[in-house]
């Protein structure tokens, strides 16, 4: 717990000396609690050895939610950085790593999870959350629209924590912030937005939208359907990755679209890799479709999904899944209108003795 706070003191020190606070700012959220805020039982199911099977699921709680990846066997090799060594031998882990976090934001540079810190940065921008900017010219910025900001954080709790395992099956690096939708020029820009997914002009029909039903239903039965990888589950198509989410029925479910297209675009840019499957074993690898099966979510701010649910079993979800089924009471007028998700990312690995290269 110590490195937590040595790391935590001087990353908020930091934040907080570069930034103006505003006190008539619409901006609001918290720094989490790692123990009261996040849903530690998402981490599991671990499995060590392959098809010997989990270790464990929960502390004493329900089984929580996994899907195959594929990667069989026990005992796995990966190669070394060297011909003068040789290649490194271990056994296929499998976990859910907490490494990564989002806001959703109404309020442009509003840090939800920096507790609701306003960076008052004065650069002007047409980008807002009430509104719909003059850029997104598209026939559905007619209809039900919201137009959010986001932000993801690299955020590796289990590194800093120090929890489950070390060396070659964590990514050893620090708290950062990863993308700002502020400053993305795709963002308020559907024609531009479409230059890096080329593919929207092929997906927006009926025929493709129709097919999200199949999705939507294998979503709220456990994972996604990757072959449907335009689809999120009972949102509908993913559609283009700019701020604009139409078409929704709460502030709760339109939040959650945005996990999904944030991610989906970081992937498009190279920023994110995958890190499950056969090809994860020895390390993160670029993926230019993002394999929606390899993420769970959970709901930080305002009110955290910190512990299982009594009736299903779970505090976390895959992407797509209905938010009738878990999204009850999550929010509220004004306050509760501004969100912040922890991620749990699919990890397999070949784990080796600590220490070894």
């Amino acid at each position: 717990m110590k490195k937590v706070f040595k790391f935590l003191i001087p990353a908020a020190a930091l934040c907080l000396s570069s930034v103006s606070f505003d006190s008539s700012a619409a901006c609001v959220g918290k720094f989490p609690n790692p123990i009261t805020d996040y849903c530690w039982d998402c981490i599991f199911p671990i499995v060590i050895g392959g098809p010997i099977g989990p270790i464990g699921n929960s502390w004493g709680g329900p089984t929580q939610e996994d899907y195959n990846s594929g990667v069989s066997g026990t005992l796995c090799t990966c190669p070394s950085n060297s011909p003068l060594v040789p290649p490194r031998a271990g056994i296929h882990v499998s976990f859910w790593s907490l490494d990564r976090q989002m806001d959703v934001t109404r309020t442009p540079y509003c840090m939800v999870s920096l507790g609701g810190t306003d960076l008052n940065i004065n650069i002007n921008t047409s980008l807002t959350g009430a509104d719909t900017p003059g850029n997104i010219q598209s026939s559905e910025a007619k209809g039900d629209v919201t137009f959010r900001q986001t932000h993801w954080y690299i955020s590796p709790w289990l590194v800093i924590m120090q929890v489950i395992l070390a060396d070659n099956c964590l990514s050893n690096v620090g708290f950062d912030v990863g993308y700002m939708s502020e400053v993305d020029p795709t963002t308020d820009d559907e024609a531009l937005d479409r230059m890096l997914n080329p593919e929207d002009y092929l997906l927006g029909g009926i025929i493709a939208d129709a097919t999200c039903v199949i999705d939507a239903v294998q979503a709220d039965i456990t994972f996604p359907n990757q072959m449907l990888w335009w689809c999120d589950g009972t949102n509908g198509p993913t559609g283009n990755t700019t701020g604009m989410a139409p078409n929704n029925y709460g502030a709760v479910q339109a939040s959650t679209r945005y996990i999904h297209k944030t991610a989906q675009k970081l992937f498009r840019l190279g920023t994110e890799s995958a890190a499950s499957g056969p090809n994860g074993m020895c390390g993160y690898f670029p993926q230019i479709i993002m394999d929606k099966r390899e993420w769970k979510y959970s709901m930080i701010y305002p009110v955290p999904q910190s512990h299982p649910d009594p009736v299903f079993g779970h505090c976390c979800q895959p992407l797509g899944r209905s938010t009738i089924l878990w999204g009850a009471g999550r929010s509220y007028p004004i306050q509760g209108e501004d969100f912040a998700y922890a991620l749990y990312r699919k990890r397999d690995c070949c784990q080796s003795a600590p220490g070894t290269p």
